[in-house]
């Protein structure tokens, strides 16, 4: 909604994005290199064996301003690259992966490039996990919307009942690409 109707991002905005995208591409690949190991596909490329140890040790840099080691950028793109990959999204309805992590993993050489400042597009795509309720107001037209962002995750349900008062439309927005997918929280249920 902010790109649509609040004038988008400015380059500092976008640039606070980095730590969100770094930590989410790692994550993606953490979670692919799991789901290789729970279903037991090997790397048809032997250096990619090295990679994905180098990877699972490996921890984002807390520091936002810091670029994201190029070494991580080339493992990443060398493991996605992987024949064995297609062997791994025949299992993708029983491992949580963010459904934009071909994104990521498409993008990874721009992302691990030292100069690196997120796009609009990769904005939309990075996740966190949202803990409180979150407001954007805009005008469209005559009406007045406000929208809220609540907290996904268990703990933070039971704050939404307090936006809706005073309400008289409610929309919910689900994600259609993860109606199969496995709750990160609990991985036996939908």
């Amino acid at each position: 909604m902010k790109i649509i109707h609040q004038n988008g991002y400015s380059v500092d905005e976008l640039a606070l994005y980095r730590h969100t995208i770094y930590k989410n591409l790692v994550d993606c690949a953490k979670a692919l290199i799991g789901a290789m190991r729970q279903f037991d596909v090997e790397p048809d490329d032997s250096r990619n064996r090295e990679n994905c140890e180098f990877i699972m040790d490996f921890s984002v840099d807390p520091d936002p301003h810091q670029a994201l080691d190029s070494k991580v950028g080339e493992a990443i793109s060398s493991i996605w690259s992987d024949t064995c990959i297609s062997r791994v999204f025949d299992h993708q309805n029983e491992f949580y992966l963010m459904d934009s992590a071909p994104y990521f993993f498409d993008e990874v050489k721009r992302i691990a490039s030292p100069d690196y400042i997120p796009t609009e597009a990769d904005v939309l795509r990075a996740r966190t996990k949202t803990t409180g309720i979150y407001e954007t107001r805009f005008q469209m037209g005559q009406l007045s919307i406000h929208m809220f962002d609540v907290g996904g995750q268990r703990s933070e349900r039971k704050k939404w009942i307090h936006c809706f008062e005073n309400v008289t439309s409610i929309i919910f927005c689900v994600a259609l690409s993860e109606y199969d997918q496995v709750l990160l929280e609990e991985s036996s249920q939908n």
